[in-house]
């Protein structure tokens, strides 16, 4: 099995991650990529959600039984700071 925890700290519209990768099996992941939306709701029809790519974080290797630690900070304005 593999696992992801994410730890999450905000200040003002800065996002900061920490993002740990726990790999249990004996296989080796290449190429892993971890991306992050914004999804945002139209006032008109609030049923209607449209996605946007804030960031991501490419080429990530996982090794078998390895712990990665990989840390991010995502830049939000006040209208999308709720919605990542």
């Amino acid at each position: 099995d593999v696992y992801i925890e994410c730890f999450v700290k905000l200040n003002k519209y800065d996002t900061f991650l920490e993002i740990v990768f726990i790999n249990r099996t004996k296989k080796l992941f290449k190429n892993l990529c971890l991306s992050f939306f914004i999804i945002s709701e139209s006032p008109s029809n609030p049923s209607a959600a449209s996605s946007s790519s804030l960031d991501s974080v490419d080429n990530i290797v996982l090794r078998d039984h390895e712990t990665l630690t990989v840390s991010k900070t995502l830049k939000v304005t006040p209208k999308d700071a709720s919605t990542i």
